[in-house]
């Protein structure tokens, strides 16, 4: 949406969203309990968002705008530590075992369900007391540095059995998109870990892998030069901003992606502070320039209340089940990746 930004309120079954007019976060929103005394001098330091990946990736590009505007209205500061290892776990389990106390908080995607569900982690978002959603994502895309189209690599798959490649991290959307390609396809092809995002455009910039599914901000500068090409978006619907790409739905491949990006605030954290969060959102999504270098990640901004986001997380778990039985079909057929 160019020229101007429109604030996306997403009303999910049996969850009420407040509306978006302006707000206050000294009072608790409506419906939710009193913030009460564990939240009225918060924040008293520095709060430490733990991102379970690498710098540079997608959740590290929307963290730091949501650092930067966030405590203009929550007050404080924010830092980033970046723990990545096991597509997550190992930045998710440190913030499980920190002291629940507001200042130690998880900032990452839906991979930390997507790892449960791939039996890489114990744990999904059952380590939280609440969580938050501010940020969904519809702009990852199939991308490759040595076909064009889609119907190119269909074309050298079938030609080439066991010599197309895609890059992936185990445990995440991207392993379940391309093994869902592969097996809708009928294609023999290899799924190599090549860890998170850096390492996936790594790889295919230095022709290790044939193809990825990454977000669009971190390979634009591939695609404006011709190096990569746009092949498919693993969505329901189209991306506006790239109307010419095609949906892998549209292309055969019945597989879409929920993608998010969450807060999360660790059992035993108390119940006021994740409302103060709640409540600050409310308030930045009224900003113009926080809406705005969201927009140019290509990135939704969006206000969900807690509950809301809790009911979002459970809805969109049932699509990554279902997603996630393709990998465990590929491993069938072909063997662990």
């Amino acid at each position: 949406m160019k020229g101007f930004y429109r604030i996306l309120c997403i009303t999910m079954i049996g969850a009420v969203l407040a509306g978006c007019g302006s707000g206050s976060i000294a009072s608790a929103p409506a419906g939710t309990a009193s913030a009460g005394a564990d939240a009225k001098d918060y924040p008293g330091k520095t709060i430490q968002f733990v991102i379970a990946a690498n710098p540079g990736g997608g959740t590290d590009n929307t963290a730091r705008i949501v650092q930067k505007y966030l405590p203009q209205v929550l007050g404080g500061n924010i830092v980033i530590t970046y723990i990545e290892g096991g597509g997550g776990t190992v930045g998710n389990r440190t913030v499980k075992e920190a002291v629940p106390d507001g200042y130690t908080l998880s900032y990452f995607n839906e991979g930390i369900v997507n790892n449960q569900l791939a039996g890489i982690a114990d744990f999904g978002m059952d380590i939280y007391d609440n969580i938050l959603i501010p940020i969904i994502i519809n702009t990852s895309f199939l991308v490759s540095n040595k076909f064009k189209t889609n119907e190119e690599m269909v074309k050298y798959g079938k030609a080439n059995p066991g010599k197309l490649r895609f890059g992936i991290e185990l445990g995440t959307g991207n392993a379940q998109v391309a093994a869902a390609w592969l097996m809708q396809n009928s294609i023999d092809g290899t799924l190599i870990d090549v860890g998170a995002v850096n390492g996936q455009v790594a790889a295919l910039a230095g022709n290790h892998v044939d193809s990825i599914m990454v977000p669009i901000n971190t390979v634009k500068d591939y695609i404006s030069s011709g190096e990569f090409h746009l092949l498919a978006i693993p969505a329901r619907d189209r991306n506006q901003d790239y109307p010419d790409t095609p949906t892998l739905m549209e292309l055969g491949v019945n597989i879409y992606l929920s993608r998010y990006y969450y807060i999360g605030f660790p059992k035993g954290t108390p119940q006021a502070i994740a409302e103060k969060f709640e409540a600050a959102f409310k308030i930045i999504n009224q900003n113009f320039d926080y809406l705005e270098d969201l927009r140019k990640i290509n990135v939704t901004p969006v206000f969900m209340t807690l509950r809301a986001s809790a009911q979002y997380v459970e809805e969109t778990t049932e699509v990554m089940q279902k997603n996630n039985q393709y990998v465990v079909d590929y491993e069938k057929k072909y063997g662990k990746i």
